[in-house]
Parts: C-alpha cells; sequence; structure tokens
C-alpha cells in the first residue's frame, strides 16, 4: 500500500453519479468505508479431464426491448461459432501435432474475445475510490457486466457477480499501469435490478449490521474540559468536526430498526501508533539545548521534543507498551547521521520561526539550537498471545473513551499528554435489518439518517438546506459493516526456486573484456535480487538476497504460520486471494530498486487428505506494462487446526529460518550438456561512442558462464580463434521448466 499515507483515508464505490460523495444531485448513500490509517507491513501444461462447457446463446425471438442490433449480433456470434466448431474439426482430422495448431488456435481465442464485447452496454462502470481527507488519491474501474445479476441463473451472471475478488487500485493520471500498486484490494460485488434485490440475500455473507455514529468534543479551558473552548467545532458532530448533528435525528430507515442504545465505542482504527505492524520498533526522543550566540548551552524551554519540534515526554517518562519488551538495556545517542562525535546537530531560528528548519554537524558560533536524538529498541513480546495483547492494551487506553490531539485537526491518539488541549469520543447506536428483509434491507440506506442544520431556532431556508448535512460530503451517510460469526485461520506457503531473464539495473563485481585501443571496458550489468511475498489478508516476507546474477536461485520456502481470514472456507477455494512476489534490486547505498512483480493464485486445501501437491510454474514478472522476466513459483493455503496437527512438515533447512523447497515439490533436474558454435562477431555498433576491436562473448545458462577466447582484432580478424563452446548445467527434466539460456 501507499507508503506514505499520512491522513486517515477511506474507499468509495460510485456508479455514475450515484454514491459520490462529493455530487450533490443525488441523495447521500452508503457508498464509503469509515475512515482508517495504513498501518506498517512487516513486507507447464496441464492435462486434465474437462466437462462439457458448451452453453447454448440466449434466445432474442420473444423477449421485450429487442433492438435490431440484438437480433443482427446473435447472428453474428452464431455464424462465428459454427465457422469455429468447423475449422476445430477439420484440424482434429488433418493436423498430426499440436505445435502447429498454436497460432491458428490463437486467432479463434481473439476472435471469441471481440464477439464477446457488448456494443450496446450502457450501463456506467463501478468506480472505487481511495480518499484521503477530501483528496481522491487512487482508483478502479469495474465493468458493471462483470458483477451483473442475471435471473436466468449464474451463467448469464457477471463471472465475479456475488463473488470475492482481487483488484488493484492505480493513480488517476496514470495512462498505462505504473511500477507503484497504490493498494490492492479484496471485494466482493452485487449488482442487480431493484426488484429482485431480495436476490442479494443469497449471496451475502455475514451480517449485515449499521451504525449511526456521531462525535462529542471537548476542549481544556483553564484546566477544565467543556465545550465552551470549541472554536469552530460542535459539541455533537461527523467525524470530521465540520457537521453538526443530534442523537434525536437519526431515525432508523424502511426495513431497519434500533438494537440497543447509544453506547461510546472507541475507533481503532484512526488510533494506530507508529509500531503499528511492526514486530521491531525504535522510539525516539530529541534532546534539545540552546544559548545566544557565544553562549554556553543550557537546556532549552522544551527539553525533549519529537523530529519536528513538538514537545515530547522524556526518556524517562516513557514505558514500554502492553505486548513488547525492551531490546536495549537503556537510551543511547544516535551518532550514526549527520551529526558530530557526541551526536548533536546545530541550527538557526530565523523569526517568525521558533525553531530551526535545518541542521548541520559542524558547530558554529552563530548557532543557538542543538539537539541530539535517543533512540532506544524494543520488539514483540511473541510469548504472549495475541488476546493477552489486546487485553493489556484496552487497559492501556482511556477509560472513558476519549481521543486526545494537542490541538483541533492534529492526529488522536490513546494517552492524554501534557500538551493535549482537544479530545473527542465517538457515540454510536447500532441498527439490524428487520427479519423480513434480511441482508436486502441495505438497499434502503438511500438518504438516511439526517442532520441538524438549524442555529437557535432559526427556520431551515433553502441557502442553509444547500449546505445540509446530506449534501456536505455525505459525511452523515451510514457506515454498513458486515459482521462474521467466526474467523477461519490459514497457514501458507509459498515455494519460490528460480527467477530467469530478470532486467539488469546496476554495475556489480562482473567486468568483460577491455577494448585495447580506446581503454573503455564492457561491462555485464547484474542485479543482486530478493523476492518479496505478500498477501493482501496477512503480510509479507522475503527471500534471502542472491548476489549478481540475471537468473537467481533460491530454493526456499516462506511460511506464514497464521493468516485470518473472514469469510466461508468454500468461498476461499473458488476465488483465494493473490500472492503477490516482488522482485527488488538489493543495494549496499540507497533505496532497493524496484525489478517487478507477479503473482500466482494458491493452491487451497480445506482437508488434511487432499492428495494434491502443488505445481511450480513459470509466472511473468511485470514491470508496469512491459515484461522483465519469470519467475519459478507456486503456494499453497491451508485451513489450519487449532493445534497445527493438519499442517505438513517442515522442510529441510539450509540455514537457520531459510527452509529449502521440498521434495516432490522441487523440479527434478539433470546435468546436461551445452555446445554452442559461435563462428565470429559481425557489425558490431560503437560502445560509448567508441569502436569496438577486441570483444569476446559470454554465454550463461542455469547459473553457469562460459566465455570465448578474446578477439584480438575485430577488422582483421572478426571470427574466433576457437569456435566450440562447451558447458554443463544443472537444467529441469520437465521440458516446460527448462531455462532458456
Amino acid at each position: 500500500m501507499l507508503q506514505d499515507i499520512g491522513e486517515a483515508i477511506q474507499f468509495e464505490v460510485s456508479i455514475g453519479n450515484y454514491g459520490n460523495k462529493f455530487d450533490t444531485t443525488c441523495k447521500p448513500l452508503a457508498s464509503t468505508t469509515q475512515y482508517s490509517r495504513a498501518v506498517f507491513d512487516a513486507i507447464k501444461h496441464r492435462r486434465s479431464k474437462s466437462r462439457d462447457t458448451r452453453y447454448t446463446l440466449p434466445l432474442t425471438e420473444g423477449k421485450p426491448n429487442v433492438t435490431v442490433l440484438d437480433t443482427q449480433i446473435r447472428k453474428l456470434r452464431s455464424r462465428a461459432l459454427s465457422q469455429i466448431h468447423e475449422a476445430a474439426v477439420r484440424m482434429r482430422s488433418e493436423v498430426p501435432e499440436v505445435k502447429s495448431t498454436l497460432v491458428e488456435i490463437e486467432d479463434w481465442l481473439d476472435k471469441l474475445m471481440q464477439l464477446t464485447e457488448e456494443p450496446q452496454n450502457s450501463m456506467p462502470d463501478i468506480i472505487i475510490w481511495m480518499i484521503r481527507g477530501e483528496k481522491r488519491l487512487a482508483y478502479a474501474r469495474i465493468p458493471a457486466h462483470q458483477v451483473l445479476y442475471s435471473t436466468s441463473g449464474g451463467n448469464a451472471s457477471g463471472k465475479y457477480c456475488g463473488k470475492t475478488q482481487t483488484i488493484f487500485l492505480k493513480y488517476p493520471q496514470e495512462k498505462n499501469n505504473g511500477p507503484k500498486v497504490p493498494v490492492e484490494l479484496r471485494v466482493n460485488i452485487w449488482l442487480g435490478l431493484s426488484a429482485v434485490e431480495k436476490k442479494f440475500n443469497s449471496f451475502a455473507e455475514g451480517t449485515f449490521t449499521v451504525f449511526a455514529e456521531m462525535y462529542e468534543n471537548q476542549a481544556l479551558m483553564f484546566g477544565k474540559w467543556g465545550t465552551s473552548g470549541l472554536v469552530g467545532r460542535h459539541k455533537f458532530s461527523d467525524v470530521t468536526g465540520k457537521i453538526k448533528l443530534k442523537r434525536e435525528f437519526f431515525l432508523p430507515p424502511k426495513g431497519w430498526e434500533w438494537e440497543g442504545d447509544w453506547i461510546v465505542d472507541p475507533e481503532r482504527s484512526l488510533l494506530t501508533e507508529a509500531d503499528a505492524g511492526h514486530t521491531e520498533f525504535t522510539d525516539e526522543v530529541y534532546q534539545n539545548e540552546s544559548r545566544y550566540p557565544g553562549g554556553e548551552w543550557k537546556p532549552a524551554e522544551d527539553t525533549y521534543t519529537d523530529a519536528n519540534g513538538d514537545k515530547a515526554a522524556s526518556p524517562s517518562e516513557l514505558t514500554c507498551p502492553p505486548g513488547w519488551e525492551w531490546e536495549d538495556d537503556a537510551w543511547v545517542y544516535d551518532i550514526n547521521r549527520a551529526v558530530d562525535e557526541r551526536g548533536w546537530e546545530y541550527g538557526i531560528t530565523i523569526p517568525p520561526d521558533n525553531k530551526p528548519r535545518s541542521w548541520v554537524a559542524a558547530e558554529k558560533m552563530y548557532h543557538t539550537h542543538r539537539r541530539r536524538r535517543l533512540v532506544r529498541k524494543r520488539k514483540k513480546d511473541l510469548t504472549q498471545s495475541t488476546s493477552s495483547t489486546a487485553r493489556a492494551m484496552a487497559e492501556f487506553e482511556d477509560r472513558e473513551g476519549w481521543e486526545y490531539a494537542s490541538l483541533i485537526g492534529w492526529k488522536f491518539h490513546w494517552k492524554q499528554r501534557s500538551s493535549d488541549t482537544f479530545r473527542r469520543r465517538r457515540w454510536r447506536r447500532k441498527m439490524a435489518p428487520s427479519e423480513t428483509h434480511g441482508a436486502a434491507a441495505i438497499f434502503k440506506l438511500e438518504g438516511a439518517l439526517g442532520a441538524d442544520t438549524t442555529e437557535d431556532g432559526e427556520e431551515k431556508s433553502v441557502e442553509k438546506q444547500k449546505h445540509s448535512a446530506t449534501t456536505v460530503f455525505g459525511a452523515n451517510t451510514p457506515i454498513v459493516s458486515c459482521n462474521f460469526d467466526r474467523v477461519y485461520v490459514y497457514h501458507l506457503r509459498c515455494y519460490i526456486y528460480q527467477a530467469r531473464n530478470l532486467m539488469a539495473l546496476d554495475k556489480d563485481s562482473f567486468s568483460g573484456p577491455t577494448n585495447h585501443e580506446t581503454s573503455l571496458p564492457l561491462t555485464t550489468y547484474t542485479p543482486s535480487s530478493f523476492a518479496t511475498f505478500g498477501l493482501v489478508l496477512s503480510g509479507s516476507k522475503t527471500t534471502e538476497i542472491i548476489h549478481s546474477t540475471l537468473n537467481p536461485t533460491w530454493d526456499q520456502t516462506i511460511i506464514f504460520d497464521e493468516i485470518e481470514i473472514y469469510g466461508e472456507p468454500q468461498t476461499i477455494l473458488q476465488n483465494p486471494p493473490k500472492v503477490i512476489i516482488e522482485l527488488f534490486d538489493n543495494d549496499q547505498v540507497g533505496k532497493d530498486e524496484f525489478l517487478g512483480r507477479s503473482m500466482c493464485s494458491p493452491l487451497v486445501k480445506l482437508d488434511s487428505e487432499m492428495d494434491i501437491t502443488p505445481k511450480l510454474l513459470w509466472y511473468p514478472v511485470m514491470n508496469g506494462d512491459k515484461t522483465c522476466g519469470d519467475v519459478l513459483v507456486t503456494a499453497e493455503l491451508i485451513l489450519r487446526h487449532k493445534d497445527g496437527s493438519n499442517l505438513p512438515i517442515l522442510p529441510s533447512q539450509r540455514a537457520p529460518n531459510l527452509y529449502m523447497v521440498p521434495q516432490g515439490i522441487r523440479p527434478v533436474v539433470q546435468l546436461t550438456a551445452i555446445e554452442i558454435l559461435a563462428w565470429g562477431l559481425r557489425n558490431m555498433k560503437n560502445y560509448q561512442m567508441a569502436s569496438v576491436t577486441s570483444p569476446s562473448l559470454i554465454v550463461e545458462c542455469g547459473g553457469e558462464r562460459v566465455e570465448s577466447v578474446v578477439i584480438k582484432n575485430l577488422k582483421k580478424t572478426p571470427n574466433f580463434p576457437s569456435s566450440v563452446l562447451f558447458m554443463r548445467v544443472v537444467l529441469y527434466q520437465d521440458s516446460i521448466l527448462v531455462h532458456v539460456c
């Protein structure tokens, strides 16, 4: 996901103008998720028996609203299918080899894809937006026909109707798929006529609930919390703080009924701390001192601050949070930065600022401020269970459900600090669908939940209605939640063996022969590669780093022990989440460079007795729209018992916590001899604006390299002294997996 997310984000689903929270021409809908903050992530041909998949094209005779175009396109499709069928029958009897038929079969596929396009598709696409604050960051378009429900049956419905699918959002101004993916989502979309909305009940999983919510706001004035210090804020408002709300204005819409009274329910997804998602974390605090130019250094007014200069607690006041344990014995000064030998960095203030904007390592007489960074590492306490950590965090939170901030509009946190001047807490009241409507009651939420737009008894005017909460960004629209009775725990194993033909980015240690006339080296560019595995529902892990090769062989198993997935296992079996593989070039200095991304669907095992072994396959590595190599990988997702008794035994270890690909999945290899006939070189182009006079040939295959003899003078003798190159490599026995040199 986005690395620097900043403000809280939410997702919006819209079709046409409906669901667009910034559009005032339609009634507000429950089309957005609640606000939340991003959390750091600790990062062959198969022969099988095919069933009969023939389906008759729907008849148009006697159907209402049939146009001439409908009739003509049905004739076109029927004629094309008949021609393809006749050609296939003729091919089976005349063509002896399969390879010679591939080109024609691919033409048939292209023709079928063209016939599937609907020329009259007037329904707008479904748009999913990721929104930060009031700015749209990324989006995805889903054609409506892919999720459209049909009463004619499953074959007439869209292929993703009521099914969970994985989608990737992209940036709005991006014409092509860039290397960066803003976010990956798992979504389940159902689109149907309002007349058949109750059919949605058969697709719905879990229990749908709706919460009416509002926030109680207070400010600190003269040492006491109250509402008198709220400048530009209401006593009760929505999550943005801009819209005034009252309890009596919340009324359940048709098909819904109240379930319980108003309760305080803190929104924990907005209160994530910096260590969320980490297993190791470094706490930091800055010690500050000030002086007059040329004077002695003394503690500053705010002795301890954060990196931005805001007041922070002293190291002695900072305690280890529940579920963590200190890794360092004490706080130490960080000298691994642009600082002097004692860890200080220096700066000056320029009015009207009261703190420096930049810092340097060398002290000067005119410097008036200095600071140094104190750090202390901590790590997750793996001996504590998740439930015990959650209980400890619940005790760590405010008992009355308040969230605190230093100023209005700043990020909220759990524990009250001395610098806090604003607090709020969330009140919620639950609504549940009536028994007669079921899950389909969510379609009755249009325009639900009003807001107070009157001020001190004044009547509503047309001008004020324009600023009603029902027209201002849809901020008061109800949030629909889907609750599941239980969560299923899965075990994921990813097997990565090798990558091939990766894109070269860096100059590493390999150097080719030198051009003796111009003294220009011909350099081979080879990356030091590692792969990152990720699942949208879990997190990510990395392989070891393989240095200086375009065809790295990892032979490694990546294990995700416990992954919590909501939803029925049969649904996961039909539409499993994608496993994302990202390859990087490891750099000693600076950031790792992105090589490409690949993805595969894991083999789902709901029963430990399933005698199916995942098979390694080559998957393309994509960098934007460009293919940058292939990776040999597979994965299996196993429904885990509580005690883990149904899991396969761990593979052999090549090093501590480095598991190899197990036997049965590991490809069978054999020693193979390769003979290359290399006569010579012709028509060599200039290299770095200089002619090439003494080249040689390097052949690499399967991690082995062989180099020819250097041609001393290309103009006089363009042929190699010896024309035969010989190498022994270990190649796969399966011809489909054989590595390409």
